[in-house]
């Protein structure tokens, strides 16, 4: 049967058509994104403003039309942080519905982690479970701990890149107390979540996400002097990360975009990304 997943994200709405096949496997057909920063809006606003979601309206209306174009006979539509944290965030499900053909469910944070999970186990091999498993959005950060049997806990944070990058990161570069700040803020949020899966000694870390991927990619870049041509089940390690993180968080935007490995639409929250993933590394140790 040939579906269409559509993600209206903090960042980005992405799309997916498949053939889903019996054995729950799939085969791509289509894939389509749309970068929007719903989550920039949502965070200096509270509410997506009429240009931001006439924008919106537009892409959704326009990635449907393409599912159908390519023959799906289903569409799934979910929202996640920005839309569910906006003020008027029913309105623009509304609008969704009539002018682009969408009915769009709005999930919460751990909804979003237990998708996140399942996505994990259906492509990523699990053999040093039980394995963290970070997703890095525009407006939240999911944090998942399972084996390759079952999501064993979850949580779902307020530490999206939209988010952190909009509060914290408006000099290029950013200044170190803007630094300090955002990792002292980033650090009292996420503290809880480690230490209440701590016991659950998770072995390996899996992160997803278009902002962590590029850190990972950036990473082996640097330490390797080749892009790398594909990333699932790419992995770097800490020192390498580090000494990435390091020169990243002091350069301006120029200097950041011919990095291999960077999108270039991710050049000013890719240093909100990385403070993420540090604290992620020193807290889960």
């Amino acid at each position: 049967m040939r579906i269409a997943a559509l993600d209206l994200g903090s960042n980005s709405f992405h799309l997916l058509v498949a053939d889903v096949h019996p054995d729950r496997s799939f085969t791509t057909i289509t894939r389509e994104k749309d970068m929007l920063r719903l989550g920039d809006e949502v965070t200096r606003h509270g509410r997506i403003r009429d240009v931001a979601a006439d924008r919106a309206v537009a892409s959704a209306r326009r990635l449907r039309e393409l599912a159908e174009a390519n023959g799906a006979i289903e569409i799934l539509a979910v929202a996640t942080a920005a839309i569910r944290g906006a003020a008027n965030g029913s309105e623009i499900v509304d609008r969704l519905g009539r002018e682009a053909g969408l009915r769009v469910t709005v999930i919460d944070g751990l909804e979003e982690a237990r998708l996140v999970f399942e996505a994990v186990r259906a492509s990523v091999a699990i053999d040093q479970g039980p394995a963290l498993c970070l997703d890095l959005g525009g407006g939240s950060l999911e944090v998942c701990v399972g084996d390759r049997d079952r999501l064993i806990a979850a949580a779902s944070e307020r530490l999206g890149v939209g988010v952190l990058t909009a509060r914290y990161v408006d000099d290029d570069p950013p200044s170190p107390g803007a630094l300090h700040d955002l990792e002292l803020h980033v650090r009292d949020v996420l503290e809880p979540v480690a230490e209440a899966f701590r016991n659950l000694r998770p072995r390996m870390m899996i992160a997803t996400s278009g902002t962590l991927g590029d850190l990972v990619a950036m990473t082996h870049a640097a330490a390797t002097g080749e892009e790398p041509r594909r990333r699932n089940h790419l992995t770097v390690g800490r020192e390498a990360f580090v000494e990435l993180h390091n020169r990243l968080v002091a350069m301006r935007a120029p200097e950041r975009r011919r990095l291999p490995g960077l999108d270039d639409k991710r050049v000013d929250l890719i240093v909100a990304g990385s403070v993420v993933l540090k604290v992620a590394f020193d807290l889960f140790r």
